[in-house]
C-alpha cells in the first residue's frame, strides 16, 4: 500500500507539473508530492526494518519530512488565491520554523531512542518532541482557518478550488493526526494506524490537483453535503469513546468487556440518528446554504419543453426555467436572424439596473458567436483561460462581460449556430460545476429537438421549392438516372439541348432514349464505376454544330445500393467560337510579325547580291572578283532559300509519322548529337529517368528535331559553363489514371535566365536575342510538339530557365 502511496504521489505530481510547469501554485503541489512520496518511502522502510539503528534512522527521517507538510499548505494557501507566497512574512515563518525541526529530527532532541521490543515501532520522545507536535498542529490550523476565510469571500470557481483545497486538507490533516498523533499520544496501539499516514494525504493531493488542472468542476458540496454529516456523526461518537476508554484504561477502573461493548451498542443505536439530523442541520446552515436539486430542475423544463409547439414560447419558458431554478441574476436568448446576426428573444434580469436592450443585436462576426460556431459546445467563461492567444482570449472574455454572462450554450443544427442560451452568474455566488453542465446539456439537447421541430416543415417545404424553380431554369442541362439507367430528372435545359420532351422519356432507360451518344457515356461511366469530367459532345440542330461540355458524377454509397448518375451539359459552342476567333486574330498577328521577319532576314542576302551585281561591269575581268561573286551570289540565295523551307515547316502541318518509341532511348541520341556543342561551351549534363517508361506513339523525326531545338537553345544560353539537366518521368492528368498518361521531360540550364520583358516572346518566330540565328527552332518545336498533342511550359528567373514537356503516351 505504501508503494501504491508513492506512486500515486508521483503521478499526481507529474500530471499537475506537466500542466503548467511555470505556475507557482504547480510547483509547490508537485514539490509537496515528491516530499510525500519519499515520506511514504521512509514509513516503509520503518515497517520493514527489525535491527535498532536503520529504524531509528528512518523514524526521525519520517519525521523530518513530515515536518513540511505544513510549509507547503501555508504556502499554497496564498498561492491558489493568486498571492505570492514568497512575499509573505508567515510563509517565510513557518519556512524556517519547518527547516529548524527538519534538522533537529534527525537529532535525539525530537526522538531520543526506541523502545523494546522493536516490533511495536514504539519511541522515546526528545526534550523537543512537544514543541515539534504544537507547531505542526498550530500552523496546520491557521494555514485551514485562512483558507476558510478565503473561502466565504471568494466567487466564481476560485470558491470552488477553494472548497476543494481546504476539505482534502482537512480530511487529510484530521485522519493524520488521528493515526499518527492522538492514537498514540493516548497510548492506544492496539489499533496501530501510523503506517496510513502518507495515504491518508493523498485525499489532499488529488483534491487539490483535480481543483487546478480542471477549469470544470464538480461540486464537491453533492457528495459532501450527503456524507458529511455521518462522519462528523461518527468522529464525535469516535471521540467521546476514546476518551471515555482511555480515561477508563488509566483510572483502571474499566469495566468487563461484554458489558462495555453491549453499553456502547446500546448508545450508539439511541442517539445516533438524533445526533446526525442535528449534525445535518448544522451542516446545511453554515456549509450548503442554498444547495437545489438539479433533477427536479431537469424534469420540469423537459415537460414544458415537450408541450410547446412555438418556437418562440419555447425560448421564453426555457429561459425563464433556468432563471428561476439556477437562481441567477440573469438569463437571456439570442436567435439568428436572416442576416447572420443574433437578436435577444428572450431576457429575465434579477434587478433593473440592466444594460441589455430589446433591441439589442450580436453581429455574425463576433467572436464569441464564431467561436461557439467553432467548437459547438458548451463554454464558461473560466475554460478561455486554457487559450494561448492572450488576444483572442481577451476578446472572448470581454464578449461574455459585456453580455453579463458566464456560460454560453450553443443551440446547433445542421452545423449551423441557431440560438445561443446566456446564463449570468448565480445569486449565490457559487460558479458553474460540472453537475451544472450536465444539466444545461440535457435542457439544450431538449431544446434543440424542438427548435429543429418548429423549424422542419417549413425548412423543408421551402427547400423543395427552391430547389425545383432551380433545376427547372438553369442555364445548363441536368440528367440524372437511378441504379437501373432509368431517367428520373430532366430539366429544361436539356429539353432544349437535346429537343425531346421530358414526359416522353422520364422512367425510361436513358441508353434506349438520349441521342447523340448521352445514353451511351451513362453505360460508360457506369461500366468504369468512375466520374467522367469535360467530355466534349457536338450536336447538330437546325443544321448548326452546338458544342458541349459533358461531366458526369456516380452518386450513391454502400456496397448493396446501385449508384445512381447525374449528367451535367454545358453549352460551350459561344467559348469555342471565340476561341477560333481568337486563333484567327492571333494567326494574322503573327502573319505580320512573319512578314515582317521576313522581309529584314530576305533584305540582307538581296544587298550583298545587288552590292557585287553593280560591281560587276567595272571588275568582270577581275577572275578573283567574278570568283568571289559566284560563291557569294551562291551562299545568299541558299540562305534565301533555307529561310523560305524553314517558314514552311513552321506555316504548314507537319505530315507525321506515327511509330512507337521509347524517349529515354530518343533523349540519349539528342544528347549525342549536342555533344559537340557541350565541350565547346564545358557544359556538363545530370540525367534522371524514371525506369520503365511506357513507350510512346509519335514522329520519332520530327519529336527529335523538337527536342534538339530546346536543348540546343539550353546548352547556346551556358557559353561561359554550367550544367544542363534533363529529368524524364511519367505524369497522371488531374491525379487520377482514368484521366491518361503523360511522359514528362524537364530541361534546366544554369545560365543567366529570360529577362522578365520577352518571357511573352520565346515562341515568336524570327525573335532571338542571339547574334547569329533566326529565331525559328523554339516556334518550330511548339509546334510539333502542340501536333502531338503535347505542351511546352517553361519557367526562368536568375538561377537558368527550366523547358517542362508533356507528350501523351497514346498520341495519335
Amino acid at each position: 500500500m505504501l508503494i501504491i502511496t508513492a506512486l500515486a504521489h508521483l503521478t499526481l505530481g507529474l500530471l499537475v507539473i506537466t500542466k503548467n510547469h511555470r505556475g507557482t501554485m504547480n510547483r509547490l503541489l508537485f514539490g509537496f508530492s515528491i516530499s510525500a512520496a519519499i515520506w511514504s518511502l521512509a514509513v516503509l522502510f520503518v515497517v520493514m526494518h527489525d535491527q535498532y539503528s536503520p529504524l531509528l534512522f528512518w523514524v526521525r527521517a519520517s519525521h523530518a519530512i513530515a515536518i513540511t507538510v505544513p510549509f507547503y499548505i501555508m504556502a499554497m494557501a496564498f498561492a491558489v488565491v493568486g498571492i505570492n507566497p514568497w512575499q509573505q512574512k508567515w510563509v517565510r515563518i513557518v519556512g524556517l520554523g519547518c527547516l529548524f525541526f527538519l534538522i533537529f529530527s534527525f537529532t535525539p532532541a525530537i526522538i531520543r531512542e526506541m523502545k523494546f521490543p522493536l516490533a511495536n515501532k514504539e519511541v522515546v520522545s526528545g526534550p523537543l518532541f512537544l514543541f515539534y507536535m504544537l507547531f505542526y498542529l498550530s500552523t496546520l490550523l491557521a494555514a485551514l482557518q485562512m483558507l476558510y476565510r478565503k473561502l466565504r469571500l471568494s466567487k466564481g470557481l476560485l470558491r470552488l478550488q477553494l472548497r476543494y483545497f481546504f476539505w482534502g486538507t482537512s480530511i487529510s490533516l484530521a485522519l493524520g493526526s488521528l493515526s499518527n498523533m492522538l492514537l498514540p499520544l493516548m497510548g492506544n496501539m492496539a489499533l496501530d494506524l501510523r503506517p496510513l499516514g502518507p495515504a491518508f494525504s493523498i485525499i489532499m493531493v488529488g483534491a487539490i490537483s483535480y481543483a487546478i488542472v480542471k477549469y470544470r468542476l464538480m461540486d464537491i458540496r453533492l457528495f459532501m453535503r450527503n456524507n458529511m454529516s455521518i462522519f462528523v456523526t461518527a468522529a464525535i461518537f469516535i471521540m467521546v469513546f476514546g476518551l471515555i476508554f482511555y480515561f477508563l484504561e488509566r483510572t483502571e477502573i474499566l469495566v468487563a468487556t461484554n458489558f462495555g461493548l453491549v453499553a456502547v451498542v446500546l448508545i450508539v443505536a439511541f442517539f445516533f440518528t438524533p445526533l446526525r439530523e442535528t449534525v445535518q442541520v448544522f451542516v446545511d446552515r453554515y456549509f450548503f446554504k442554498g444547495a437545489y436539486d438539479y433533477h427536479i430542475s431537469l424534469l420540469k423544463s423537459n415537460k414544458a419543453m415537450v408541450s410547446l409547439l412555438s418556437l418562440e414560447d419555447l425560448v421564453y419558458v426555457t429561459c425563464k426555467n433556468l432563471f428561476e431554478k439556477m437562481m441567477l441574476e440573469n438569463c437571456s436568448v439570442f436567435m439568428r436572424t436572416k442576416n447572420g446576426g443574433f437578436k435577444l428573444a428572450a431576457y429575465f434580469p434579477s434587478g433593473e439596473g440592466s444594460s441589455l436592450s430589446q433591441e439589442m443585436v450580436i453581429t455574425r462576426d463576433n467572436t464569441l458567436v464564431n467561436y461557439l460556431k467553432e467548437t459547438a459546445e458548451l463554454q464558461l467563461i473560466t475554460d478561455f483561460r486554457g487559450i494561448e492567444s492572450s488576444r483572442y482570449r481577451e476578446s472572448l472574455t470581454r464578449s461574455m462581460q459585456e453580455l453579463e454572462a458566464e456560460v454560453a450554450v450553443p443551440v446547433i443544427l445542421d452545423n449551423n449556430l441557431e440560438g445561443i442560451f446566456l446564463l449570468g452568474p448565480k445569486l449565490s455566488g457559487e460558479p458553474y460545476s460540472k453537475e451544472d453542465e450536465s444539466l444545461l446539456a440535457a435542457l439544450t439537447a431538449q431544446a434543440t429537438v424542438a427548435w429543429r421541430n418548429a423549424q422542419l416543415y417549413q425548412e423543408v417545404l421551402s427547400v423543395k421549392q427552391h430547389l425545383e424553380n432551380v433545376l427547372a431554369n438553369m442555364g445548363n442541362a441536368l440528367i440524372a438516372v437511378n441504379g437501373d439507367g432509368l431517367i428520373t430528372l430532366f430539366n429544361n435545359a436539356a429539353e432544349h439541348f437535346t429537343g425531346l420532351k421530358a414526359e416522353n422519356i422520364l422512367g425510361k432507360n436513358a441508353k434506349n432514349v438520349l441521342t447523340n451518344g448521352l445514353g451511351d457515356l451513362f453505360a460508360k461511366a457506369f461500366a468504369k464505376g468512375e466520374d467522367l469530367k469535360e467530355i466534349e459532345q457536338v450536336f447538330i440542330q437546325d443544321g448548326r454544330e452546338l458544342h458541349f461540355s459533358c461531366n458526369i458524377a456516380l452518386v450513391g454509397s454502400g456496397k448493396s445500393i446501385k449508384k445512381g448518375a447525374i449528367m451535367l451539359l454545358s453549352d460551350v459552342t459561344k467559348i469555342k467560337e471565340l476561341e477560333k476567333e481568337k486563333a484567327q486574330a492571333l494567326r494574322l498577328a503573327s502573319l505580320g510579325e512573319v512578314a515582317a521577319g521576313m522581309a529584314h532576314e530576305i533584305k540582307n542576302p538581296l544587298v550583298s547580291i545587288k552590292t557585287f551585281a553593280e560591281l560587276l561591269p567595272e571588275k568582270y575581268d577581275d577572275h578573283e572578283f567574278r570568283h568571289t561573286f559566284s560563291l557569294i551570289v551562291s551562299q545568299e540565295i541558299e540562305r534565301i532559300n533555307t529561310l523560305i523551307l524553314r517558314l514552311l515547316d513552321l506555316t504548314a502541318d507537319p505530315e507525321l509519322s506515327f511509330s512507337e518509341a521509347k524517349m529515354d532511348d530518343l533523349m540519349d541520341e539528342v544528347l549525342l548529337l549536342l555533344s559537340p556543342y557541350l565541350e565547346t561551351c564545358n557544359v556538363s549534363v545530370t540525367k534522371k529517368y524514371t525506369p520503365n517508361i511506357p513507350t510512346v506513339n509519335i514522329d520519332r523525326n520530327h519529336v527529335k528535331q523538337a527536342l534538339f531545338n530546346i536543348c540546343l537553345n539550353a546548352v547556346q544560353a551556358m557559353q561561359q559553363g554550367g550544367e544542363l539537366n534533363i529529368r524524364l518521368g511519367e505524369d497522371k492528368h488531374n491525379g487520377s489514371a482514368a484521366a491518361g498518361k503523360d511522359i514528362r521531360i524537364a530541361i534546366k540550364d544554369t545560365g543567366p535566365g529570360i529577362p522578365a520583358e520577352i518571357k511573352s516572346r520565346v515562341f515568336d518566330p524570327f525573335f532571338t536575342t542571339k547574334a547569329e540565328g533566326m529565331g525559328m527552332g523554339l516556334s518550330i518545336s511548339h509546334k510539333i510538339l502542340s501536333a502531338h498533342g503535347g505542351n511546352i511550359q517553361f519557367t526562368s528567373n536568375g538561377e537558368g530557365t527550366m523547358f517542362e514537356i508533356s507528350i501523351p503516351v497514346a498520341a495519335e
